[in-house]
């Protein structure tokens, strides 16, 4: 069994809303023991190794990372008696954003990689000093899953449709795979919802619009689509998406390697008994494995999450979701069934407590220095 190093003890700003620290609830409920102290408690000085954790919410180019960091916390990290703790659960890269300037900041902050950590929810391509990856997504979800009805018991029976895909982010690899889907007939085999989003700079200033090698009159389609939305296939009850339909197409934030994270979207089907396919940046099967899940590369071709190129690989993807609508029911449900024992490993590895992965991300807080 892993050991906790140590206590940890976590220093937070005077009348501080501690909910606003998820990182607390997910060791309260893990029952993992820490204690809070805040700025002007008088049980300062704090011992060597205390954290300020530093929410990150907003992320841009040239973000500035101490610039909400509390004065005295600050002077108290420069005196090597804090460590500030940067916590983000977004799908932004947040070493790109600092990829010019964080060793400039450091300096003009007379700070050191020893007295900082950088706990994203996106996996670093390369080892980054001070940078731990968390799966928030993943924890999240499994505390959800604690007070929700999940399907506990795998599905024999016929299904009425081939896949379930619900789209929570509005992306323009989202509208591209799901305007596929719709262009080619294929929605008619799923549930699929999409959400009524006005479309964004962002959406049209992505890449994916400029794509030609695989795919043709790709800005015309996707504006197509976006005339459709809301796009809603409701199943007669919820868990129907799952246990009404073979597959889940789970898209996740990102498409490029700008941000490789996981977001809730693919643990559901996880927790539901449904074999899925993601619908990411490469290397995204690879990095759900790493969390101790299994995938599906015996029975289903899982080479689209090699592929570096993000214009090849999308239509790797499109292809998976063209032949699996065109499978029978028959074909479907022998799929599944010899995927059975993977689909309850995934389940039971979800439904497990998750102190193992709190206590490594408390110890690393504690070992992690350059």
């Amino acid at each position: 069994m892993l050991e906790l190093l140590e206590t940890p003890t976590f220093v937070v700003d005077d009348l501080f809303d501690c909910k606003n620290v998820r990182l607390f609830s997910y060791l309260e409920f893990e029952k993992i023991p820490f204690e809070v102290l805040e700025l002007c408690s008088a049980e300062l000085p704090y011992r060597p190794g205390a954290y300020y954790p530093v929410i990150i919410n907003d992320l841009h180019d040239d973000y500035e990372l101490f610039k909400n960091v509390n004065p005295r916390a600050l002077q108290m990290a420069q005196d090597q008696q804090l460590i500030l703790v940067f916590i983000y659960a977004g799908h932004k890269n947040l070493i790109f954003s600092l990829a010019d300037t964080l060793i400039s900041q450091l300096v003009t902050y007379q700070l050191g990689f020893n007295n900082i950590r950088i706990v994203s929810e996106v996996s670093p391509l390369t080892a980054a000093p001070s940078y731990i990856y968390f799966s928030f997504a993943e924890i999240e979800a499994y505390l959800d899953a604690q007070d929700s009805v999940y399907v506990d018991a795998f599905c024999e029976g016929d299904r009425q449709k081939a896949f379930t895909c619900n789209v929570e982010r509005d992306t323009a690899h989202a509208r591209l795979f799901c305007a596929s889907a719709w262009y080619h007939a294929l929605i008619d085999h799923s549930y699929m919802n999409y959400p009524a989003q006005t479309t964004t700079s962002d959406v049209i200033g992505s890449s994916v619009y400029k794509w030609k090698k695989h795919w043709s009159a790709t800005e015309t389609l996707i504006d197509m689509f976006g005339q459709q939305l809301p796009l809603v296939n409701p199943a007669g009850y919820e868990l129907d998406y799952y246990n009404n339909a073979y597959w889940n197409f789970s898209i996740m934030p990102n498409f490029d390697l700008t941000g490789l994270a996981l977001n809730k979207s693919v643990f559901l089907p996880i927790l539901n008994l449904q074999p899925f396919v993601v619908v990411g940046p490469a290397h995204s099967l690879k990095l759900l494995q790493s969390l101790g899940y299994k995938t599906f590369k015996k029975q289903v071709n899982e080479s689209y999450d090699s592929i570096s190129d993000d214009e090849e690989r999308m239509q790797g993807l499109f292809r998976l979701i063209y032949e699996m609508s065109h499978f029978t029911g028959a074909e479907l449900g022998e799929l599944n069934e010899k995927l059975r024992n993977t689909i309850i490993h995934n389940q039971k590895h979800f439904l497990s407590s998750k102190k193992h992965k709190l206590i490594t991300l408390l110890n690393l807080l504690k070992i992690a220095s350059y």
